[in-house]
């Protein structure tokens, strides 16, 4: 957050179908807007917290593997890895977990035009990395 506009709000959107994400998303108290949840958190209210992992921005040595990492997870999303790399800076930034040389998961946070607002676009960890808080970590 400190990367950002100070006003900047936050909303977090997880499609009906992602169970565990709806799950969390109750546990927090976040809003239910058709298939989709929404919670917001305002700068006034985060509570910095640490974790095991160290989340970066995406290195461009990352980039191609981020590349083949995000099309082989969402093959028929409406945005390809290429897409987000090319517009790293501009309307969106990617942070990254790497551990040992790889890629282990990624979050995209999309700034929305003309505004002070940004989302949590995409959020992926490896299929052999999953249920170690780094999901979590990214978000």
């Amino acid at each position: 957050k400190s990367l950002f506009n100070h006003d900047l709000s936050y909303h977090f959107f997880f499609d009906i179908r992602n169970q565990d994400c709806l799950a969390f998303m109750s546990s927090i108290q976040a809003e239910h807007h058709g298939n989709e949840s929404c919670f917001v958190l305002k700068r006034e209210n985060y509570k910095t917290k640490k974790h095991a992992v160290n989340i970066i921005p995406l290195p461009a040595r990352y980039f191609d593997e981020f590349i083949n990492f995000h099309d082989r997870i969402f093959p028929d999303v409406y945005v390809s890895g290429k897409d987000i790399i090319n517009t790293i800076g501009k309307s969106r930034e990617v942070f990254c977990i790497e551990q040992n040389g790889m890629l282990l998961g990624y979050s995209v946070l999309k700034r929305i035009a003309n505004s002070l607002k940004a989302v949590a676009e995409v959020l992926a960890v490896d299929e052999k990395q999953q249920r170690k808080g780094y999901g979590k970590a990214l978000l």
